[in-house]
């Protein structure tokens, strides 16, 4: 009986503890599932909030102004239009002064050639600005100055250049280059009358002292002259050139053209019968061809080269019995012009030199 009993009881301890197992294995799943649930719907959640922010952003991109470029100013529009009249127009409602927007009206008026319209603008634009300013500004000028006169050298147009100058000197009176350019512009056209008076502008200046001489020397010159000389030549010796000398108005000789000779030399014996020529010779050494050679410094008077009139010329007289013409005509005499060989028509082209000027500071 005892033993019936413990059977029983043992079951039911074995079916009781089966069932809370089953229970305790329901709750779990059912446990289970409502948190993989609760984590899709927190997913889906998370992903709608994502498309709201992207739709926000979208609609905030579309209703937010687009940059814009900033807009170019009236006069830098004119400027790119190559519009001269309205650049300057809007150039003097600029306060203050904006001298880098003066500079580029002026590249405008110089691609334009319009030159007296240039220098005009810049002296005027150069009142009321500072000192550095100002400094710069009349750098550019003398740039300009010296551009444009390069440019109408090369074309020839000398009364233009005059012309030029004539304003300059009227804006800078204190400027000597100025004058100096007018004089020398006024003689290229033929006018040595204003090229004369100009030249007063500068014969007080020390600064420009060798220049004023060698003006003075080809108005001068260009007064007996002219612009040009032309003196027959004869060829001998295939690229040699003969030119034929008038010495001391009684000497007739034929002197070869040697512009590698830096002085003029004539054989001591043609000038033997020249009364009272060697009494203030001095002695000296020439470097030859055949090596170094004594000869005699003098100073011949009257020279004539066809149309070409000389007060006086300096030689070396010297023995040259293996040269078989009468001497050279060195650079002494040649360098005192502007000179050609025209070859084709036998000619020496003789004008009044051109004189090298250093550009202002």
């Amino acid at each position: 009986m005892k033993r019936t009993v413990s059977y029983f009881v043992a079951l039911f301890l074995g079916l009781f503890v089966g069932w809370l197992g089953q229970q305790f294995l329901i709750s779990y799943n059912s446990l289970d599932t409502s948190s993989t649930a609760s984590q899709s719907l927190s997913r889906q959640y998370q992903r709608l909030n994502d498309l709201k922010n992207q739709t926000l952003t979208l609609s905030q991109i579309k209703q937010s102004p687009v940059a814009e470029e900033p807009a170019i100013s009236p006069f830098l529009q004119a400027i790119n239009l190559k519009n001269i009249d309205l650049a300057l127009e809007h150039l003097t409602q600029l306060e203050p002064q904006n001298l880098d927007h003066a500079l580029l009206l002026a590249g405008l008026l110089y691609e334009q050639e319009r030159y007296e319209f240039l220098f005009s603008f810049l002296y005027d634009y150069m009142y009321g600005l500072d000192a550095k300013s100002e400094q710069r500004l009349q750098s550019e000028i003398n740039r300009y100055v010296e551009q444009v006169d390069i440019k109408l050298g090369e074309e020839e147009d000398y009364e233009q250049l005059a012309s030029l100058y004539r304003q300059l000197s009227s804006y800078q009176a204190e400027n000597t280059f100025y004058y100096l350019r007018l004089s020398y512009w006024s003689l290229q056209s033929g006018n040595t009358f204003e090229a004369t008076q100009s030249l007063l502008g500068a014969i007080n200046d020390i600064g420009f002292v060798k220049e004023t001489r060698e003006l003075q020397d080809a108005i001068e010159l260009y007064e007996k002259v002219g612009p040009q000389i032309e003196i027959p030549l004869r060829a001998v010796d295939g690229d040699h050139y003969l030119v034929n000398v008038e010495l001391e108005g009684e000497v007739s000789l034929e002197l070869m053209i040697d512009t590698g000779a830096s002085k003029t030399v004539v054989k001591k014996s043609l000038l033997a019968g020249v009364a009272g020529l060697l009494d203030d010779a001095l002695s000296m050494q020439m470097n030859t061809a055949n090596g170094r050679a004594q000869g005699l410094a003098v100073r011949l008077s009257k020279i004539n080269i066809a149309k070409l009139h000389l007060d006086y010329l300096d030689v070396v007289l010297m023995e040259l019995p293996k040269f078989k013409y009468d001497g050279l005509l060195g650079m002494n005499l040649l360098s005192q012009f502007d000179f050609k060989i025209d070859q084709e028509n036998l000619v020496l082209k003789l004008s009044p030199k051109k004189i090298i000027f250093s550009s202002p500071n």
